[in-house]
């Protein structure tokens, strides 16, 4: 009883997470569509502002920063996917791992072959 309340509360917790990083996605589309198309947002002059986040330079800088939001809203609806998976087998548990394993990998080769690197 305590564990299914511990997973329900989770998957709210995880929802929620998941709902917010779609908000993020829908902001960086409109304000790069905005930046890009229409005009250049003036944010605030201070030299110790960090302005790199919401800052698009091209189309392709765009593409970049929405694939990477939307690989984080896939990788927290995985993890939510996965509290409801009934393990009964150690196939399950390792195919589980692997599955781990491999959004580790791609998280890992999608950061170091940005283009921020080159």
């Amino acid at each position: 009883m305590i564990k299914q309340n511990f997973i329900e509360v989770i998957s709210h917790i995880i929802t929620g997470i998941d709902l917010y990083l779609i908000g993020i996605v829908l902001l960086i589309f409109g304000l790069g569509i905005y930046e890009l198309f229409i005009s250049k947002i003036d944010p605030d002059e201070r030299e110790d502002s960090d302005t790199g986040v919401l800052e698009i330079k091209s189309l392709e800088n765009l593409k970049d920063k929405l694939l990477k939001a939307i690989i984080m809203v896939l990788v927290v609806t995985f993890f939510k996917q996965i509290l409801s998976i009934k393990v009964e087998s150690t196939q399950d548990l390792l195919y589980s791992g692997i599955s781990i394993l491999l959004i580790a990998t791609s998280g890992y080769l999608m950061h170091y072959s940005s283009s921020d690197h080159h």
